[in-house]
């Protein structure tokens, strides 16, 4: 759905810029690469300044998190392969989209020790 033209017209950019949805489509990605940025900064600085993990117990833990990168083909063949309800990927984004805020929720909330972060 295009954007309203009133809120285009209000947007004041440099330059000789005019505000289109594919102007706005790219900012966002850009501001979206940016926040996730500050997430991985935020998290690191969480395990090694909250939980007190030495900077080789961070390593292992970041490596760890990188895991779902290595499975993604894997992955990928199985949704492909398996619908769950008649649908491929979506049920599976969801899946995955809950499973990491129950994680990063219960980092935020339970994890107050190496062990327990672990």
């Amino acid at each position: 759905r295009p954007f309203p033209a009133s809120l285009l017209a209000q947007l004041k950019l440099p330059g000789d810029l005019e505000p289109d949805p594919t102007l706005l489509a790219i900012l966002m990605v850009y501001f979206v690469q940016g926040a996730l940025g500050i997430a991985g900064l935020t998290s690191s600085l969480f395990l090694k300044d909250e939980l007190g993990l030495s900077p080789a117990d961070l390593t292992a833990l970041t490596g760890l998190f990188g895991l779902p990168w290595v499975i993604k083909p894997l992955y990928g063949l199985i949704t492909d392969q398996v619908p769950i309800f008649g649908l491929r990927r979506r049920p599976y984004l969801i899946g995955a989209g809950l499973l990491g805020g129950v994680g990063f929720a219960g980092l935020a909330t339970v994890g107050h020790t190496p062990q327990e972060a672990l």
